[in-house]
């Protein structure tokens, strides 16, 4: 009897956890796209539900397949990007200013230590977040990021 109480009380436990309306979950093995943060690593194995496993191997093609399309796109871009110089010299200046522009955004950001000062008011950025219906709660840092982000799309349009 006591073993049907404990059953019956993590059954409950669980059901209380779900969120409302929450699809049932089916167990199956997946390989997920994307790993763990690591750049130029394979995605890991996960679970997902409804969907069989990839072997190895086939996990192997699909990865190289999606890696040559990466090429390829980098190709076309290198062959438009020489085009467009060759029709307009001073596409070659504003994408050389451009580069640099994003190159000492990413080493103001990687150099930062200060995440308090903003240039923008965040509770002003917090109140436009939570104007949205679908919005309940925000993250602390969410209003840090999006500060950066829109002070980044500014400095790009001016």
């Amino acid at each position: 009897d006591d073993d049907d109480d404990d059953d019956d009380d993590a059954r409950a436990r669980r059901r209380m956890s779900d969120p409302p309306n929450a699809p049932p979950v089916v167990p199956g093995p997946s390989y997920a796209s994307g790993s763990a943060g690591v750049p130029g690593m394979p995605a890991m194995p996960v679970m997902m539900p409804g969907v069989a496993p990839l072997s190895p191997r086939e996990f192997q093609e699909r990865y190289d397949a999606q890696l040559r399309q990466h090429q390829a796109q980098i190709a076309a871009y290198s062959s438009m990007n020489q085009a467009a110089v060759a029709v307009n010299p001073m596409y070659a200046a504003q994408n050389t200013q451009l580069r640099m522009f994003w190159r000492q955004q990413m080493q103001e950001i990687q150099q930062t230590t200060d995440f308090k000062n903003h240039l923008l008011p965040l509770a002003r950025i917090k109140k436009i977040m939570k104007s949205d219906e679908d919005v309940r709660m925000i993250s602390s840092e969410a209003p840090v990021l999006f500060a950066k982000a829109c002070e980044m799309f500014i400095l790009e349009l001016t």
